[in-house]
């Protein structure tokens, strides 16, 4: 299983680059704004579930997960699209690492037979409690082994 977080920075890829990465990829985790660049196009909020399925015709990507800041998640898998909300958070020490913790969930959820719907959850949860912390990292284990709990997964 190959997943692709493109996590694009500018000076950092090229068109050959992301098409080739994509031509891999199983699975693809990508923002509002690289899914742009993936397209080479603006996308407008009710056209996202068009281009994420266009994306993965192209490139015969079985399942594209989606994130847009506070605003909305989404996967794509098997053609049908689960939709979810991030959590709110109110007191944001800072972003770094969200997008990341995001993936992680995605990651997780597909290996252990997750359905899409519970791992836009658990995407949802790692992400706010990593924009609740200062840098990537947390500094306990509560919501990794609420997580675990909840999917029955032991490791």
């Amino acid at each position: 299983i190959r997943f692709c977080d493109l996590n694009l920075r500018p000076g950092g890829y090229d068109r050959k680059i992301i098409a080739q990465s994509l031509n891999y990829a199983d699975i693809l985790k990508v923002n509002l704004e690289e899914l742009e660049e993936v397209l080479g196009q603006k996308v407008d909020s009710k056209d996202i579930e068009e281009a994420l399925r266009y994306i993965s015709g192209l490139y015969d990507i079985e399942t594209v997960a989606f994130t847009n800041g506070p605003e909305e998640i989404k996967i794509l898998s098997s053609d049908t699209i689960y939709k979810g909300m991030p959590e709110r958070v109110n007191d944001i020490a800072d972003t770094v690492g969200a997008g990341d913790a995001f993936s992680a969930c995605i990651a997780f959820s597909f290996l252990n037979r997750i359905n899409p719907a519970k791992a836009l959850e658990y995407g949802a949860k790692l992400a706010s409690e990593v924009c609740r912390t200062r840098g990537a990292l947390l500094n306990n284990s509560k919501v990794y082994e609420e997580i675990l709990r909840d999917s029955g997964v032991s490791l």
